[in-house]
């Protein structure tokens, strides 16, 4: 997960959208110290301007088992990375950007809006 140092010197020298998307499992499946910590993080972090958290309901499937990591640049192109045992990996085959891309907006599109995420986690420890 991006740091809060990383996040300031992003947005200081290219002001970037973060957009972070995954389920709401990976946040109740865990110790409830663990759970409260990361639940307080993203939403302080969803209080910056330009930060949005998606949360993908339960009963929703998944089709992406490790995170990976999507840079939209402003020249329009894409750069893609995952998260594997051997550290992250970047995917040079323009077919595999396009289809982690594709999973990425079908996730969005089965997740709950940014508005609703943060209340669902407001809820969790609030």
């Amino acid at each position: 997960m991006i740091s809060l140092s990383d996040y300031d010197r992003l947005r200081a020298t290219h002001n970037p959208w973060i957009v972070a998307i995954f389920p709401v499992y990976a946040l109740t499946c865990l110790p409830d110290q663990v759970s409260h910590d990361q639940v307080m993080r993203l939403l302080s972090l969803t209080n910056r301007e330009r930060v949005r958290v998606h949360l993908i309901p339960e009963d929703t499937p998944v089709s992406l088992v490790a995170p990976v990591v999507l840079f939209h640049q402003r020249d329009g192109g894409t750069v893609a990375a995952g998260e594997h045992v051997r550290g992250m990996e970047t995917y040079d085959d323009p077919g595999d950007v396009e289809r982690l891309t594709a999973q990425a907006k079908r996730m969005l599109g089965a997740a709950l809006p940014a508005i609703r995420s943060r209340t669902l986690m407001e809820g969790m420890w609030q």
